[in-house]
């Protein structure tokens, strides 16, 4: 059923024109006209009193408009004329209407602003006028370029486009792509952060799964709001405003933690199984780790400290003994009769003339089964690697050998552990090389004695034997030959390469099984137990374990609250991690952080940038 609220029609509703510049005078009173003004304000008090009379037949007939009240009720007099009734209101008061009022104000307003912009910006304080306020304390120290008009142009395109960009700039999006490269010159040091410096999260879109227009830095880093404001501060909701699941706090409605968490690399130390060897004693972790200096991450003790009490020579349940004696590798050899050691074939195998004896000398083991050529070739060859690692640089040899560049750190770190065999090289070459010249050679007389370095005689051969824990040659090899994917050097691509990459290949194989011992503990030659590195951590920040510790106290107790030991199946709620602990979960955190105690915010945990500005 349709209930009609108010009569529209100009028989049964009086004037009311509110939405027009004018209206009647008379309806503050309550008496407003019929019809009222007309938009231009003229008033038709006139038309209400005059009419044409029509004759019909004998008679006149009042043709007044049923607008301005119809027909009078005296009618047209007998010649013809209009009676002429007085209109309704013989002084007519049309006003503007507040509609009106406010429009001319508006405009009034605009144009005095307008007028004192362009008053401010052409004078001499003009750049008074148009600062939004004062800069944070971090970027105070700015100083314009001599070629710059003004010190806004140290950060603002627009700052020497004159007023009109100044304008353009200011009512337009918060920063410009232009803006965006002058936080290059000094943020993002790094190439692969400037890339995609401006990208979300600094990462390209495949790896996101989200395209999206790059973001200025203006969006997130407001300025000029003083020297005192934190420009790296960014509330709850400019990261909700992007991201599909959306929450109401940490501790509510924030997901779950990712079950493929990263952890730190390190050492590759299992407590899980490592408590099998303790009995029913539970760990005490800090009797093997620390706080670092930042108190950040939970570093290990020095290995005299933490794993010495096992992992030392003798030891009976342990490896302890493989790794103060890892044994006996040599690295050159003259007995043609054994085997050649993986160590001194792979340095053959940066000598572009001992590639091919080499390839040979893989179907037939001993240099003895060798053609008398390729025997010679191997005479020569080795002559040549004593005297470069006596008297030459034996680095090109080594980066062709490694198919690295001859700047890789690998490969000075190589050079360096070798030239520590000199003295070694030295008395091998005069005991089994001697010159022409040479006097009586006494090849059972003793050998110089050299950190590591050994002279084996029945093999006429010099070795090297690990004798300490953390041993530098080992180290270098295994940086080179045992650190798979992308933290190892570049290989250098080169079809005419072909064989010597087949031989390194064959060569580096024997030597990580060499290697074996050290790998157990230390995944991918990373030798510091608690190395954390960006790659690691991705968005999140680093977690303050010193600040708990000071908090709750520095016990095992504190760190059983988060660090809970799997079932030796590693089959317990919740998952297992690589060293042995049941993953983190949400509840975890949220039972302090929470609002009301400790900090939620996202910053809390995460940064924007995946890599360090």
């Amino acid at each position: 059923m349709n209930i009609q609220l108010q009569q529209t029609g100009h028989r049964e509703s009086r004037y009311e024109r509110p939405n027009q510049t004018w209206v009647c005078g008379w309806a503050a009173d309550g008496r407003p006209c019929t019809l009222g003004p007309d938009r231009r304000g003229r008033c038709p008090a006139r038309a209400e009193a005059e009419c044409a009379p029509r004759r019909d037949g004998d008679r006149y007939h009042c043709t007044r408009l049923d607008a301005f009240g119809g027909a009078c009720e005296p009618g047209p007099l007998p010649d013809g004329s209009c009676c002429g009734p007085e209109p309704e209101h013989p002084v007519c008061q049309p006003r503007l209407s507040i509609r009106a009022l406010r429009g001319r104000l508006n405009l009034a307003v605009f144009i005095g602003a307008i007028g004192a912009l362009l008053v401010g910006i052409a004078g001499p304080w003009r750049l008074e006028v148009v600062s939004p306020g004062e800069l944070a304390s971090v970027h105070r120290a700015f100083e314009r370029p001599s070629d710059a008009p003004n010190d806004c142009a140290v950060c603002h395109v627009a700052a020497e486009q004159g007023p009109l960009g100044w304008i353009s700039g200011a009512i337009g999006d918060h920063g410009s792509p232009d803006d965006n490269r002058a936080c290059l010159r000094c943020h993002f040091a790094d190439t692969t952060a400037r890339t995609h410096a401006f990208s979300v999260h600094g990462l390209p879109a495949d790896v996101l799964d989200a395209a999206r227009a790059p973001l200025a830095c203006a969006t997130c880093h407001r300025e000029h709001r003083g020297r005192d404001h934190d420009l790296a501060f960014m509330d709850d909701t400019r990261c909700q405003v992007c991201h599909k699941d959306q929450f109401k706090s940490f501790s509510s409605g924030h997901p779950e933690f990712r079950t493929e968490q990263r952890h730190a690399q390190g050492i590759a130390f299992d407590h899980t199984t490592h408590q099998e060897h303790f009995g029913k004693m539970p760990f005490d972790c800090l009797q093997c780790h620390e706080p670092d200096a930042r108190g950040r991450s939970m570093v290990l003790k020095p290995f005299d400290v933490s794993c010495v009490g096992c992992h030392s020579g003798g030891s009976s349940d342990h490896h302890g003994d493989k790794i103060t004696n890892m044994g006996t590798n040599l690295v050159i050899q003259l007995d043609t009769e054994e085997n050649l050691p993986p160590f001194m074939r792979l340095l053959l195998a940066g000598d572009d003339d001992a590639v091919d004896f080499l390839v040979e000398l893989e179907d037939v083991d001993v240099v003895d089964e060798l053609d008398d050529e390729n025997k010679n070739a191997f005479a020569t060859a080795f002559k040549r690697l004593v005297d470069e690692l006596l008297d030459g640089d034996p680095k090109p040899r080594i980066a062709r050998a490694l198919g690295v560049p001859a700047t890789s750190p690998a490969v000075a770190a190589l050079a360096d552990e070798l030239s520590s065999a000199t003295g070694s090289v030295l008395a091998f070459k005069e005991r089994w090389l001697p010159g022409p010249d040479a006097a009586s050679i006494d090849r059972d007389g003793p050998m110089p004695n050299e950190t590591g370095w050994y002279h084996d005689p029945d093999q006429v051969a010099i070795g090297y034997r690990v004798t300490t824990h953390a041993d530098r040659f080992v180290k270098a090899w295994v940086d080179a030959l045992a650190t798979p994917g992308d933290a190892r050097p570049a290989i250098v691509v080169d079809e005419s390469d072909g064989d010597r990459q087949a031989l390194r290949e064959s060569f580096t194989e024997e030597l990580r099984d060499s290697f074996a011992t050290c790998l157990r503990c230390h995944e991918a030659g990373r030798w510091d137990p608690a190395d954390r590195e960006v790659s690691a951590l991705g968005d999140r920040r680093p977690f303050e374990h010193g600040t708990h510790l000071r908090l709750f106290g520095a016990t095992t107790e504190s760190c059983d609250a988060c660090h809970r030991l799997s079932e030796p199946s590693g089959k317990g709620p919740g998952g297992r991690s690589r060293h042995g602990f049941l993953e983190y979960a949400r509840s975890d955190c949220a039972t302090c952080h929470r609002p009301g105690r400790a900090a939620d915010s996202c910053l809390t945990c995460h940064r924007y940038h995946v890599l360090r500005p």
